[in-house]
């Protein structure tokens, strides 16, 4: 994974291609505030709309996953989360979209903590603004971090629509199925709901996870080669997400500890995302 600005991506064409070399789990975390010139000089300090198209452009070309990252601050761009999901779903090779509320570190010089955007905030604009793809509910939270982490796994149905996974599959009676992650590896469970986790947790309920996944994949989908299952999942499958990190003012523990996001320094402490943020960053 590059988590990218783009800057360089859109200026050189050669960069993209380069980046094309890493085939198979690679893709490209890029930073997406939305369409407005306003909201990228409020969150970045300059007008960088038209450079993230042309970034977006060029991935393309060279066939490089992407997912869009949403920095989300109200009152100034969460009026296009639903504007940014159907963006990212009509465009060939985004994968999905992580959204962010925004966190008092870093660049940020005016802090309005009685005005800030929450996970839950977000996860009722999605509801709002793109009610032909998302009910109450298909959206749902991470256990490593109920609190701060949410996501959705969507799947192309047969007349062309993204179908949440979540809708029709009651995620939290299979648990034991599911690896606690954002990187939902549907080959890994299928293989995994039909081998030794049944001995663990109950062959009922696992065949009957296997069931439910299936219907949402070709029934020769594990029999498919790794380039085809991989352009099958680009093509097919879609990720909403979204990851609330901590700063001084919402600070807790609990969540410091349960943080999903850390970052490895080069002596190789590994250290929660938001404290590396807060304490350590230069």
């Amino acid at each position: 994974m590059l988590n990218t600005n783009g800057l360089r991506i859109a200026k050189e064409e050669g960069f993209a291609r380069e980046l094309s070399k890493f085939e198979g789990e690679f893709e490209v975390y890029l930073q997406f505030d939305g369409f407005r010139p306003e909201t990228y000089s409020r969150l970045r300090g300059k007008n960088l709309s038209r450079i993230k198209l042309q970034a977006i452009e060029y991935l393309k070309k060279y066939n490089i996953p992407i997912t869009l990252v949403t920095t989300v601050e109200k009152g100034v761009n969460d009026n296009e989360i639903g504007k940014i999901i159907q963006f990212a779903i009509k465009t060939e090779g985004i994968r999905g979209v992580n959204f962010q509320p925004v966190a008092y570190f870093g660049r940020v010089k005016e802090v309005d903590t009685a005005n800030r955007l929450t996970l839950s905030g977000i996860i009722r604009r999605i509801e709002q603004q793109a009610p032909d793809l998302f009910r109450k509910g298909d959206i749902v939270p991470l256990p490593c971090n109920v609190e701060r982490v949410a996501v959705t796994y969507m799947t192309r149905s047969k007349n062309g629509k993204f179908i949440p996974l979540t809708r029709d599959i009651k995620f939290k009676n299979y648990l034991p199925f599911i690896d606690n992650t954002f990187a939902f590896d549907v080959t890994k469970v299928l293989e995994d709901s039909t081998k030794e986790l049944c001995d663990d947790a109950g062959c009922c309920s696992c065949m009957q996870f296997a069931t439910d996944i299936s219907k949402n994949f070709p029934l020769d989908f594990l029999l498919k080669t790794k380039k085809e299952k991989k352009e099958y999942i680009d093509k097919n499958t879609f990720r909403v997400s979204i990851t609330s990190f901590i700063d001084i003012y919402n600070f807790d523990i609990k969540s410091m500890q349960k943080e999903c996001v850390h970052v490895i320094t080069p002596d190789l402490l590994k250290i929660p995302f938001s404290s590396y943020n807060m304490f350590y960053r230069k």
